[in-house]
């Protein structure tokens, strides 16, 4: 006994240390860190210098008394003529330090030539500084156009060079707060590893799961180098045989997934009766890598600027984001074009990759839990030195990762209907939204996680519930609302929660947990202000105004309800469930969608366990259905204020990949004893899979691979 109690305390102070060096490592990744690249410097002089005299002409603005550049309409700029001076690099300089940030654009132009976008430069001049240098494409310009849409600034003109500029490395100064940061978060988190190992034993659990596993775990690992060696030689087989390029990168990676997931059928099939979450696992994981690796690093998701930015922001929380140039370009990404020829592509990732190499300048950071996985790996290939597509890739690489444990643990902790999980886990579109910069895989990870482990106790009424399920469902619900406060509305079917509560003590204490986790997070929001209808709303919808919309809809609220009817109607339909089953944003949709639309209906009929009975109140199915209609009433309303111009006799903004988190609900509760039909779950459940992986990997193949391969 004695010896065991010591060898758990090794393991304890080991399992610390770890967790201790491991987390000492990823503070000063993102709370000190130093590779955020270089800024540009002249030390020769200028071949051309132009002041605010020298301008050539203007439009829509004008110069004040004391040289103030003021704007008097829309697209001001001043153009200035250089004769010919050749040019590489020029800097924009202003009389004294900016109290914010402001954007410009130079466009460049020669004698017989327009201004155009395809000779346009982007470029800041950031809070405290004075100048700017922006690097041309060297040649003889004659007209230089200088673009800003900020008022209130004295501008100084600009100068010309003829060389690149050199670089140096930028040396951010840390305050107090960060060296403090990296020196007690680490000791902190282990110091609660250590405690709670000491209390609950889990590393010892873990170190005698792996020791029982061990042979097991080499041999996935023997199939899975095996699956990607094998793919490499049906890869050179086909470069040989087609004569094109030896080995296709893009190609050589979605063989790999169809070889590891026939590899992953037939050695887990004995699993597919009664674990089917063994499978699901790694078939999401594959899934979910290979379309993350095949798909292009572009706008290519919903806004994927501000969540590649917002995930950036979080990897520096010391107080100061470190901007590049690669940073600032995303800005001016259009996020309707693609690059579908090869070299164009390349050269499109080749220029962001040196502008990542270039920083220009710092800004306040933007914190996000829901892009915290992504900040540390972005943070973690930062310390390395990592290019942007290696720092895109790998901070894409971390949603899908915790996307499929989170799926996963849902899978494995309900009783019945792990097939209605793993189908929505599986959509296309929501592994799509997992590999790429979108909270949309959080809120869905984490409520499918919570109403798992809702209708598992729900289908085991006899069975008390722990404080440990308890604390995990009501945070699983609390964590998805997050990004969005509309999410948690569904938290409320715990309020719900009928069992057989083997005494009043353990009723009281599962709703004290609940409410007081739901508190919580409403307080959190109140802070936050999350919605305030004297904003401007979200600009993109065009003429927005909340404060005008919500007063129209109160003058006419049966032609809003007219409205709002109308849309859920097409909203909700089986023809609009392809925006949520099989949709890749600005890539476009995929072809075979009704496949996982008929397996969403047959599974929501069907996927009963042989091992337990139980049966949904009707009023719990009612209220399943109340929530996803009333939901998307809500989400409706929510952008018809925000996004929908005032007055519009139409609902904008309202994307059907907002429905996926409300799915697992309304599936799973909707009918009241599901048709045990199906006596061969290992059958069921591996078509069910299979279908999935298909689809997945089909529409991989024709919506993204055939665009960068």
């Amino acid at each position: 006994m004695t010896e065991n109690k010591t060898k758990n305390r090794w393991l304890s102070l080991i399992t610390a240390a770890i967790v201790y060096f491991a987390v000492l490592f990823i503070c000063v990744a993102m709370f000190l860190p130093r590779n955020v690249g270089d800024v540009y410097v002249i030390d020769e002089s200028p071949e051309a210098s132009f002041g605010m005299d020298d301008i050539y002409s203007s439009s829509n603005c004008e110069l004040s008394y004391d040289g103030t550049y003021v704007i008097k309409g829309e697209d001001p700029y001043i153009i200035f003529k250089a004769d010919n001076t050749e040019a590489q690099c020029l800097r924009v300089s202003i009389a004294s330090d900016v109290e914010q940030e402001i954007p410009f654009q130079i466009y460049t132009a020669l004698d017989d030539q327009q201004f155009s976008a395809e000779n346009v430069y982007s470029s800041t001049v950031f809070k405290g500084e004075q100048s700017s240098i922006v690097v041309l494409e060297k040649g003889q310009y004659v007209y230089y156009r200088l673009d800003i849409d900020y008022a209130d600034v004295r501008l100084l003109g600009i100068e010309l060079f003829d060389e690149m500029p050199s670089t140096v490395p930028y040396k951010p100064d840390f305050s107090a707060k960060n060296y403090l940061a990296v020196i007690l978060i680490p000791i902190v988190l282990a110091a609660v590893v250590w405690l709670s190992d000491r209390k609950f034993s889990f590393v010892e659990r873990a170190c005698g799961s792996i020791k029982a596993n061990r042979s097991t775990i080499l041999k996935v690992a023997v199939i899975a180098i095996s699956g990607l060696l094998a793919a490499a030689l049906i890869e050179l087989s086909i470069g040989l045989v087609t004569g094109g390029a030896l080995f296709n990168v893009y190609r050589w990676l979605f063989i790999a997934g169809i070889v590891e997931l026939v590899l992953t059928f037939v050695f887990g099939f004995k699993s597919l009766k009664d674990k089917p979450e063994n499978l699901f696992l790694p078939i999401v994981l594959i899934l979910g890598i290979v379309m993350l690796f095949c798909s292009p690093i572009q706008h290519i998701c919903w806004d994927f600027d501000s969540h590649y930015k917002w995930a950036v922001h979080t990897s520096y929380p010391g107080g100061t984001t470190y901007m590049t140039k690669a940073y600032k370009s995303i800005e001016y990404v259009n996020a309707h074009t693609f690059y579908s020829d090869e070299r164009d592509y390349e050269q499109d990732i080749e220029r962001l990759n040196e502008e990542e190499k270039i920083f220009c300048g710092e800004t306040e950071p933007d914190l996000s839990l829901a892009h915290l996985p992504s900040a540390v790996f972005i943070a973690v290939a930062r310390f390395f030195n990592a290019s942007f597509s290696e720092k895109c890739n790998l901070g894409r690489l971390a949603n899908i990762l915790l996307y499929s444990f989170l799926c996963f643990f849902a899978v494995k902790k309900i009783k019945s209907g792990k097939m209605i999980i793993s189908v929505i886990c599986l959509l296309p579109t929501s592994i799509f939204l997992a590999t790429n910069y979108a909270y949309d895989w959080w809120v869905t990870g984490f409520l499918v996680l919570g109403t798992a482990y809702f209708v598992s106790e729900l289908q085991e009424p006899d069975k008390p519930i722990s404080v440990k399920d308890t604390v995990i469902m009501s945070f699983a619900f609390a964590l998805g609302a997050l990004p969005k406060l509309v999410y948690i509305i569904p938290m409320g079917m715990l309020l719900f929660m009928r069992k057989n509560w083997s005494s009043k003590k353990e009723r009281i204490r599962y709703y004290r947990i609940i409410i007081a986790v739901f508190a919580v997070v409403l307080l959190m929001f109140m802070m936050k202000s999350m919605v305030s209808l004297g904003s401007a709303g979200d600009t993109r919808g065009g003429n927005v105004g909340p404060r005008d919309q919500v007063y129209g809809m109160l003058l006419a609220p049966i032609g809003y309800a007219k409205l709002l009817l109308k849309f859920l109607a097409g909203y909700l339909s089986i023809e609009g469930m392809q925006g949520y089953v099989s949709f890749f944003a600005y890539l476009g949709y995929g072809s075979l969608w009704l496949i996982p639309v008929i397996l969403i209906c047959f599974t929501t009929l069907t996927d009963a366990s042989n091992k337990i009975s139980f049966k949904i109140p009707v009023y719990m199915r009612a209220l399943s259905v109340i929530l996803f209609v009333g939901m998307s009433a809500l989400i409706a309303t929510a952008l018809y204020i925000s996004f929908t111009p005032v007055g519009l006799n139409a609902i904008n903004g309202c994307q059907p990949r907002y429905i996926i988190p409300l799915l697992a609900p309304l599936l799973l509760l909707l009918t009241g004893k599901r048709l045990n039909i199906i006596k061969n779950k290992t059958v069921y459940n591996g078509v069910v899979l299979a279908l999935m992986s298909f689809t997945v990997m089909s529409e991989t193949y024709s919506v993204m691979l055939t665009k960068v391969m």
